[in-house]
């Protein structure tokens, strides 16, 4: 039964308790939770949406994830996504991240975060793109990313260094989510970053080449390019060139990736 006398809300959505139990509203009815949190010494940690701690653990949700060390909490960010890090674990949305040096680990704040669920990471020797990977969230390695000159360029899906550009290419985008593909970060090895321009419906170009999610398209010259329509679709798109006028179905070549 729930006593009325010491129930309120938890300042979670949905999420309520009395001195002795965790309560979720839902449908105009109160579900009692089973949960191993402690009523007593619960409480939210603080800006972020979903994670609580009580005198024993950390939980994302009613979900125990980890023995909490309260010496050592810090919240790295919370713009979209909420990464915690406790002790020398590093958690996105609950879910632990696998970082090489969690004690260097460190967001990289930018202004163009303009999908709020992909963001970057770094450590020492290591660069990471963290974000829902096939619906789940993780991180992953960019690999070879020079660390110190890595940057998020306007739209997010794209980064560089002094090296490369890096696309990370979303296997699902609507109004309400976006996912990544799981081995869907690619270095665009060919792209001249000095005349690289973003265009949109992941489209880009530099003064050689067009490119589309991050592959070259073979055929097209870059020189006088431009997007006439999709033509009510997500497939296929009308180009032109300074030459001629072309019809672009978005299949790749598994084998070449052009």
């Amino acid at each position: 039964n729930i006593d009325f006398d010491t129930f309120k809300y938890f300042e979670m959505s949905d999420l309520y308790k009395d001195k002795n139990s965790f309560y979720y509203h839902s449908d105009n009815d109160l579900k009692k939770i089973k949960s191993d949190i402690d009523v007593k010494s619960a409480e939210k940690v603080l800006k972020l949406n979903d994670f609580i701690k009580d005198k024993n653990n950390l939980y994302y949700q009613e979900v125990k994830i980890d023995k909490i060390d309260n010496k050592n909490l810090k919240i790295l960010y919370f713009d979209g996504i909420d990464v915690l890090k406790n002790g020398n674990k590093i958690f996105a949305e609950g879910k632990k991240l696998n970082i090489k040096s969690p004690e260097t680990f460190e967001i990289i704040l930018s202004k163009y975060y303009n999908f709020p669920n992909l963001i970057y990471g770094k450590d020492d020797k290591n660069v990471y793109a963290i974000s829902k990977f096939d619906k789940t969230y993780s991180s992953k390695v960019i690999k070879n990313a020079d660390v110190n000159s890595f940057e998020v360029m306007e739209n997010s899906m794209y980064t560089k260094d002094k090296n490369n550009i890096y696309f990370v290419s979303k296997s699902l985008y609507d109004e309400y989510d976006t996912y990544f593909e799981q081995d869907g970060i690619i270095k665009m090895k060919v792209a001249d970053k000095n005349s690289f321009v973003i265009e949109k419906n992941d489209f880009s170009y530099d003064k050689n080449s067009v490119y589309f999610m991050g592959k070259k398209i073979n055929g097209i010259n870059s020189a006088g390019f431009k997007i006439i329509s999709n033509l009510n679709s997500d497939f296929s798109f009308f180009l032109t060139d300074n030459k001629n006028l072309y019809k672009f179905i978005t299949i790749f070549s598994e084998d070449t990736d052009e």
